[in-house]
């Protein structure tokens, strides 16, 4: 709860009949801290204007269009879609696989990384500073750019 301001505590005297800037903040959050929701009027919007709805209409007639045509697209050329679509289906998968691996392999090193900074051992604690450090000084673009040409110019070399 909120301290009662009063003349000792605004460090000046008020005048009488004329509240300090506090109060009337200490009100303010009173009043906010006792709504339970906040009602649909609070934070009413003025209605858009003319050509704010037009350009909304036009937004929506083109995205419209644009389904449209890519839906054409396809029923018209659905001989290429025929032969190139068990390569986007390998694709994806082949992207959904990568993307769980790296969701587990995260989760992982990330236990490993707060579980090690937690330890108590200090040799244990010093390798998942720094670890967790590197990984999260680094930026990703960085990180890539090493994990596939670094890492994997040795593994290539060695296989």
């Amino acid at each position: 709860m909120l301290p009662e301001y009063s003349n000792a505590v605004c460090g000046r005297p008020c005048k009488p009949g004329k509240r300090d800037r506090r109060e009337n903040m200490a009100d303010m959050y009173r009043k906010r801290a006792t709504k339970t929701s906040v009602g649909v009027g609070d934070f009413a919007e003025p209605a858009p204007r003319l050509w704010e709805r037009l350009l909304n209409y036009l937004f929506y007639i083109v995205a419209a269009l644009a389904i449209g045509g890519f839906i054409y697209y396809l029923y018209s050329f659905n001989k290429l879609l025929l032969i190139f679509a068990p390569i986007y289906l390998q694709g994806t998968l082949i992207t959904l696989i990568v993307s769980l691996l790296s969701v587990v392999l995260a989760v992982i090193l990330g236990l490993v990384g707060a579980f090690g900074r937690l330890s108590r051992f200090a040799i244990f604690r010093w390798l998942a500073i720094a670890y967790v450090e590197f990984i999260r000084g680094t930026p990703a673009y960085v990180q890539i750019l090493f994990w596939f040409n670094g890492v994997g110019y040795i593994f290539a070399s060695i296989g």
